[in-house]
């Protein structure tokens, strides 16, 4: 064979194998451009469905106007058959929707099937996996949860009555739409360089912001629903923050998904256009050389003709006895044989080199995607010999989970990872049990094994998919935990005692002669403990009191924590009725003991309340109202106490509950007035001042005593806006008053924690245009234990105006004089307590004597309140006290005769205080009014 035939077969040879090679990268540009056409397809069909869910989300109550969205595009999709099909079939269910929550649940079911082609766990047709993910699966996860959450919230809102399933519902549901939305937010706080490209931080950013403010709203009323009295009307939750912070989740999630689904159609036609431009090149890269090769290989096929040729004739001639010898003729053609057999067989051998390299590359490819796919696969996954259970190969996500080398697997079976002693559980709705793995570190996870026969070079194997669902496991224990206990003190909670009372009622009724009882139970003076040591603190002493009542009870009775320093007890068992009254002295008495919490010795002490099933109620609401009311009967005589239910305690509560509306009816009505009791200054016996008494004169009740309804407005809250109605209708009253009186005005401490008190002192003077100096706050030890350092601020900013402090029912405390020592009060009043024994004991006089002296030492006037005698009134004079005030120097007068007092024309007092001149014989000045002076 000659040097140019081997030339042209080697050509001829390469052109084939490019041409060849050419073809096969063709046919798989082309399957890449079917998977983008179809996946663009997809993403706009996900588009039609996305339409529908913007109606459902923005309309929660209305299902109209998504409807009216899932019928006008069906009616357009159903005239285009092309268009036509499964997506046809969604509209239609969506068209049928009897909720917006509905029409979110049936897309979430049936995206999944919409989108089947459309490989979101890889990256086909330039789709990024987690954006893919997130579009098709996690935003419509989240709108649907969403609208489940706030549906449930308006539906319990809605009922006369909270039964202990709404709680349990509301909790599973916010658990499930809180994974779903901390899921959407892992992703955007960890983007990939693809996904950053598509999604705009401040997009990111901007969910996160609104579902921090979902979350924090729906724990909120979480805790409100927590904290509401199974059984009792709901009807008074505020659902607008809820809703506006939903409005707010929606519009951001519908946001950050049609920004995500527009970048991923614009990647899949840039995509598409791209592979298209590559086919072309590809295509005339094959016609070029295939023409190439059959130019050389007609070439190479004349070269072969023409020795053909030549052997012929050269046959014929050997065949004619031409002048050749015979010896000649026989060595030429053998060699021309032999060059024919060299030539075949060049061609046989660079066929089969041909075959083999195509099959190669087809090999090798299938095994850089069978070794991408499972090194870059999320789940841990396994290849084990199926005949001896031994590991064969394991990918790096396997390795990083289980903290164990390629090595160290080789020599395991999948079976050594179970955990000793673990038991087999089966997954509600999987086909595989739940099994317990131990890490290399001994740290348990749970998960759910997946197997599979494949081939794996060359052999019968066995792949594991492991999935990892410890955390999930985790949420729903936890949630089952806060749905039935107290997660501070681990004790039942309000929901699972209501469900054994139940029970307990069932039973009761079943079983002839049984009987049971319940004991409500609340710590006294807890309050001060958080306010003085701290909510840390309050919550060791829980733990405490929570650890000694579960010391006193039998096993099978149940002792739970309502919320706050509010326990219960369940006395269940035969003997539960006879145990429940020696229970609950043991109960008052564990409560008293001294406990230490942060180097301070704390004595807090309780209240109990009990009732008895039947006696005094046959449903769970009726004992646990009895009891309740039971435990206030305990509080209100006197604390530390134990009350069984008794039917007058009923009445009473409904007696509270009226004068309650009243209060709130009195306050809007205007049917409040205000008395002024003169203050009389000792040293000129002139009129120096009034106190502003509250006064309620009820059309029913008549006049109602200030000791009732105050401690009432200030537990329901309207103490604030009446403290300020009076500082405002005094400060008013007083201006104009001759003589330039001073009026004294109470202040509670819920007033300084409403934290606008100098604000509206500064409008109440400027409004009436009474002179600061005339003006006088009385407060009382209550209002520095709130919180002394910032109500010891406030006094200041009120004393920089000109206004007068003054400490009310001094002595009375427990650190009277370190307040005395931490503010420069004005003024200190003297309790009526210490002023009733004067005279009578010697420990009153040498208290009110102690007090008037350390007054005047630190520059403040004394007032000693309750004078109602001649004898007490010569008594204060004696011990050097500043002012005095009582029924005998003046009652409590409407403002009109007030005025009186101020302008000196009023004579009772004056005769009141000449009689005592002359009994005592003293010539001193006598009484002048303050104009007078």
């Amino acid at each position: 064979m000659s040097i140019r035939h081997r030339l042209n077969i080697i050509v001829v040879t390469l052109f084939s194998a490019l041409v060849i090679s050419l073809v096969v990268l063709e046919i798989e540009i082309w399957r890449e451009l079917d998977g983008t056409t179809q996946s663009t397809r997809q993403l706009i069909q996900l588009s039609e469905i996305w339409n529908v869910a913007r109606e459902a989300a923005r309309n929660p109550e209305n299902a109209g106007p998504l409807r009216a969205r899932a019928g006008m595009r069906l009616e357009d999709l159903k005239a285009d058959s092309a268009r036509s099909g499964e997506l046809v079939g969604v509209l239609e269910r969506l068209s049928q929707a009897q909720s917006s929550t509905a029409a979110l649940r049936q897309i979430r079911t049936d995206l999944p099937n919409l989108t089947a082609g459309m490989d979101i766990n890889g990256s086909t047709g330039g789709m990024d996996a987690r954006m893919g993910q997130l579009v098709a699966i996690q935003i419509p996860e989240l709108l649907m949860r969403l609208s489940q959450l706030r549906a449930d919230i308006h539906a319990i809102r809605a009922r006369a009555e909270l039964g202990p399933d709404d709680r349990m519902l509301f909790l599973v549901d916010a658990g499930q739409f809180k994974a779903s939305a901390d899921t959407i937010d892992t992703v955007l706080a960890n983007p990939t360089p693809s996904s950053r490209a598509i999604i705009p931080q401040s997009d990111a950013d901007a969910f996160s912001k609104a579902n921090r403010a979902f979350q924090k709203t729906a724990e909120t009323m979480a805790q409100r629903i927590n904290a509401a009295g199974a059984g009792l009307p709901f009807l008074s939750i505020d659902t607008r923050p809820l809703d506006d912070a939903y409005t707010h989740l929606v519009e951001t999630a519908l946001t950050l998904h049609r920004k995500t689904l527009t970048q991923l159609v614009a990647r899949a036609d840039k995509e598409a256009g791209d592979l298209r431009q590559t086919i072309l090149i590809v295509t005339a890269l094959v016609v070029l050389s295939t023409l190439l090769a059959i130019s050389f290989a007609l070439s190479l096929t004349r070269s072969i003709v023409n020795a053909l040729s030549a052997l012929e004739r050269r046959v014929r001639a050997i065949g004619d006895g031409a002048a050749l010898g015979g010896d000649e003729t026989t060595g030429k053609e053998e060699k021309t044989y032999e060059e024919l057999a060299r030539i075949t067989q060049a061609v046989l051998d660079c066929r089969d080199q041909v075959a083999e390299r195509v099959a190669e590359a087809e090999q090798d490819e299938k095994r850089r995607d069978l070794e991408l796919i499972f090194e870059s696969n999320p789940l841990p996954l396994f290849v084990q010999d199926p005949n001896t259970g031994t590991i064969q190969k394991c990918n790096s996500t396997a390795m990083e989970r289980y903290g164990y080398t390629q090595e160290e697997f080789s020599q395991l079976h999948l079976s050594d990872l179970v955990a000793p002693s673990a038991e087999v559980e089966e997954e509600e709705g999987n086909r595989t049990s739940v099994v317990r793995h131990c890490k290399a570190n001994g740290e348990i996870i749970e998960v759910l094994p997946f197997e599979r026969e494949i081939r794996y070079e060359g052999k019968r194997m066995t792949l594991t998919s492991i999935v990892d669902i410890t955390a999930r496991r985790q949420a729903e224990a936890r949630l089952a935990f806060l749905a039935h206990f107290d997660p501070l003190t681990h004790l039942a909670n309000r929901v699972l005692m209501q469900r054994n009372l139940i029970e307990e009622v069932q039973r009761a009724r079943e079983e002839e002669g049984y009987s049971f009882s319940l004991l409500c139970l609340d710590l006294d003076r807890f309050k001060m403990v958080n306010d003085t040591l701290g909510h840390d603190a309050g919550d060791r002493v829980l733990r405490i009191m929570a650890d000694r009542l579960t010391a006193l009870v039998k096993n099978e009775d149940i002792v739970a924590r309502l919320g706050g320093d509010e326990f219960t007890i369940l006395v269940r068992g035969p003997d539960g009725t006879m145990r429940s009254e020696e229970l609950a002295e043991n109960v008052r008495d564990a409560l008293g003991e001294t406990c230490a919490v942060d180097g301070a010795r704390l004595a807090l002490g309780g209240s109990v309340g009990v009732s008895h099933y039947p006696e005094h109620g046959e449903n769970a609401v009726t004992l646990m109202k009895h009891a309740d009311l039971a435990l206030h009967q305990a509080k209100v005589d006197g604390r530390g106490l134990v009350r069984i239910f008794e039917p007058y305690m009923d009445e009473a509560l409904r007696r509270r509950q009226t004068l309650e509306a009243d209060l709130l009816e009195a306050l809007e009505h205007d049917r409040f007035e205000i008395n002024y009791q003169p203050l009389i200054d000792m040293s000129a016996q002139t009129v120096s001042g009034f106190e502003a008494l509250l006064r309620w004169n009820d059309p029913v009740r008549g006049r109602v005593p200030p000791t009732e309804f105050i401690p009432i407005a200030e537990e329901v809250g309207l103490i604030d806006k009446i403290g300020t109605w009076v500082l405002n209708a005094a400060c008013a009253e007083v201006a104009d008053w001759p003589n330039g009186v001073k009026v004294a005005v109470n202040v509670s401490s819920y007033q300084f924690r409403a934290g606008n008190l100098v604000e509206r002192v500064r409008k109440a003077l400027e409004t009436s245009g009474l002179e600061p100096e005339r003006l006088e706050l009385e407060i009382t030890e209550s209002v520095l234990l709130a919180d002394s350092a910032a109500t010891i601020q406030t006094l200041h900013e009120i004393r920089d105006m000109g206004v007068r402090i003054a400490m009310d029912d001094f002595g009375t405390g427990y650190s009277s004089l370190s307040y005395l020592r931490s503010f420069p009060f004005d003024k200190v009043k003297i309790d009526r307590s210490f002023v009733s024994d004067l005279g009578n004991k010697a420990e009153a006089n040498a208290i009110v004597r102690a007090i008037a002296g350390l007054s005047k030492e630190l520059g403040m006037m004394t007032t000693a309140e309750g004078i109602e005698t001649e004898e007490q009134y010569r008594h204060i004079l004696e011990h050097g006290c500043s002012q005095a005030q009582g029924f005998l120097t003046g009652r409590p007068l409407p403002a009109s005769e007030a005025r009186l007092y101020a302008a000196g024309q009023a004579e009772m007092l004056r005769d009141v205080l000449e009689r005592m001149r002359e009994k005592t014989g003293d010539t001193g000045p006598k009484l002048v009014s303050s104009a007078a002076s």
